[in-house]
């Protein structure tokens, strides 16, 4: 899983280690009532690489509430644009 985010400029020796988190992690969390452990784990080793993405690959410190309200601007933008006869829109 690791390895789907490999060229991003994160050592892939780096993403195996929090992939590995990840999967302790699920270990730790996993409860057989919810079904097949790989349907499990996937999703929650796949979060903590994007997590670390999130958290740890900005130049400076950025606070997690502007990051994502960054996602939220560039979906909203995408959504703007793809409707018929819209202008890009401007800040």
């Amino acid at each position: 899983l690791a390895g789907r985010f490999r060229d991003r400029g994160e050592n892939i020796e780096d993403l195996r280690q929090v992939a590995a988190l990840g999967l302790v992690k699920a270990v730790d969390r996993y409860e057989p009532s919810r079904g097949a452990f790989e349907s499990y784990a996937i999703p929650t080793i796949t979060g903590e690489v994007k997590r670390h993405f999130r958290d740890r690959m900005w130049a400076l410190r950025v606070p997690r509430s502007v990051q994502e309200l960054r996602n939220r601007v560039r979906v909203a933008r995408r959504e703007l644009i793809e409707q018929p006869g819209s202008v890009e829109p401007t800040t």
